[in-house]
């Protein structure tokens, strides 16, 4: 990686600047996390281990009343054995922008890499994929997002918006860039945000050291 941009990565980690870095740090750590992830359910291990990758977004309230909402992405094998942490990230119900730009993004990025060819719409949330059976006597590996407890008609509606043009076959990168322009450049002070985001970039660097190549001397 270039000395560079890890540095700039090492420096949005100490100072939190403002909450679009945060977003598209973490959609970064989302994406690079989610293909390795993505790789190995597809593979004949994933089918013997019955691996499932879930995306989930849970609607929480802290001690204060406060409503935010707690994405993650985990990857179990079998009884709910957690086989990868990966990448999470913790934004205030507040944050409507940055909320859809990451939802409609994640939802997007889904329907993509698992090659979805048919989409249910209206889009309600959930999705699950099964992968190929290799071994009959195992259960399929398969994917899922789950987004069933968000109750917001304006983040519904995002994600709705991105299932109905990757189902369209139109290019998204137009859309998911709007959304991302309506992200305030507030500095993201929410220490919930904050402290997610320092685990989350080490749970998803443990997941693509896992997926990367072993160098050789």
């Amino acid at each position: 990686m270039d000395s560079q941009i890890e540095n700039n990565k090492n420096e949005l980690l100490e100072n939190n600047k403002n909450l679009i870095d945060c977003c598209d740090h973490w959609l970064e750590q989302y994406h690079d996390a989610y293909r390795v992830m993505n790789r190995i359910c597809s593979s004949h291990k994933g089918n013997r281990y019955s691996f499932q990758v879930i995306t989930k977004v849970n609607r929480e309230e802290d001690i204060n009343g406060e409503e935010f909402y707690h994405i993650t992405l985990n990857m179990f094998g079998k009884n709910d054995y957690l086989f990868f942490e990966g990448p999470s990230i913790t934004l205030s119900a507040n944050e409507e922008s940055a909320l859809a730009y990451v939802l409609a993004d994640l939802t997007n990025d889904y329907l993509k890499q698992n090659h979805i060819q048919n989409v249910k719409l209206p889009f309600t949330g959930y999705m699950k994929q099964q992968k190929l059976a290799y071994m009959e006597r195992y259960s399929p590996a398969s994917t899922v997002f789950d987004a069933s407890e968000v109750n917001n008609d304006y983040l519904l509606d995002a994600m709705n918006d991105a299932a109905t043009i990757y189902d369209s076959r139109m290019p998204s990168d137009f859309f998911i860039s709007d959304f991302r322009s309506k992200v305030k450049e507030d500095i993201a002070t929410d220490d919930k945000t904050s402290k997610n985001f320092i685990k989350s970039y080490k749970d998803s660097q443990k997941v693509i050291n896992f997926g990367a190549p072993i160098q050789r001397g």
